[in-house]
């Protein structure tokens, strides 16, 4: 069965951690390019898309996509990926941020996750990415691969640049390949 790329997005105003770098304009631009860059990576991975959000300019930036949008019940997170897939087989919760994601990438993730968990850790003990064929307890925030892991310790782990390089702080843009720097971030 094919999973269903779940990008839980809670809204394009975020990346408060780059306010030294960029202006809150230019973070949104972001949040919106790195968006369509893993929603683009899905779509040619032949994996079919949803967001879970309850932000208004989200859920128009989706139906300008024809992503079908899974209401935010709030509380976090967890909760937001839990009400995504609750009516899903197959999935992948894929975060917005990662600049470096590609199709084939989302392809093997996809298969790992049709068969078991799956996991992708960030490159500071985060999960950037996780599916299975069933239902999860989602434990996101610092520290969270361990959790998973710990809570499915037969899953498949993907140690990968392109879905461990995320962009939330001013340190994940050093050492960035060049090629992925989002291009409005322009010559930083």
């Amino acid at each position: 069965m094919t999973p269903t790329v779940v990008m839980p997005i809670r809204d394009f105003d975020g990346f408060t951690r780059l306010a030294g770098l960029l202006t809150s304009p230019e973070r949104a631009d972001l949040a919106i390019e790195l968006a369509d860059s893993v929603r683009a990576a899905a779509i040619a991975a032949g994996l079919p898309v949803h967001i879970v959000s309850s932000d208004a300019a989200v859920r128009r930036w989706a139906d300008d996509h024809d992503v079908p949008v899974v209401e935010d019940p709030g509380g976090g997170l967890d909760e937001a990926c839990e009400a995504a897939i609750a009516d899903m087989t197959t999935w992948l919760v894929v975060h917005a941020d990662l600049p470096g994601l590609d199709a084939p990438t989302l392809v093997g993730l996809a298969e790992a996750a049709a068969s078991g968990v799956v996991i992708a850790p960030s490159a500071d003990g985060g999960t950037n990415v996780i599916g299975a064929p069933h239902p999860i307890r989602f434990q996101f925030g610092p520290g969270s691969f361990h959790r998973h892991l710990a809570d499915h310790p037969s899953a498949t782990v993907v140690v990968d640049p392109r879905t461990s390089i995320e962009i939330d702080t001013p340190a994940h843009l050093d050492g960035m390949p060049a090629t992925w720097m989002p291009s409005s971030l322009g010559a930083r």
